[in-house]
């Protein structure tokens, strides 16, 4: 539920000026400070291996459950206390910084 509100959790949390950790990109490319989390196209590749086993005859409770191995660091650099945050980390601790609105 909350991923189907983001624009509005978005919107309330810049209203009051909180600094969240959000769990997916896209909040952090509508306005929220910064996002960490496992990359959603890399979650999403493996399942034509899965439909394909599944097709060919395999149980489902027999295949494997893989853990993610990509995780996204996003910073939006156009929140207006999101500068001072970055520049105190520094780029080369973190992995990927992105300025989108």
């Amino acid at each position: 539920m909350l991923f189907s509100q983001r624009r509005r959790v978005v919107e309330l949390i810049t209203k009051y000026a909180l600094p969240p950790t959000f769990p997916a990109q896209e909040y952090a490319q509508l306005g929220g400070l910064m996002a960490y989390g496992a990359s959603i196209t890399e979650l999403w590749r493996p399942s034509a291996f899965y439909v394909d086993r599944i097709f060919k005859g395999a149980k489902p409770s027999e295949l494997p459950v893989e853990q993610p191995t990509k995780f996204e660091l996003v910073i939006n650099h156009f929140r207006q206390f999101s500068n001072s945050i970055v520049s105190a980390m520094g780029y080369g601790q973190i992995g990927e910084a992105v300025g989108k609105a």
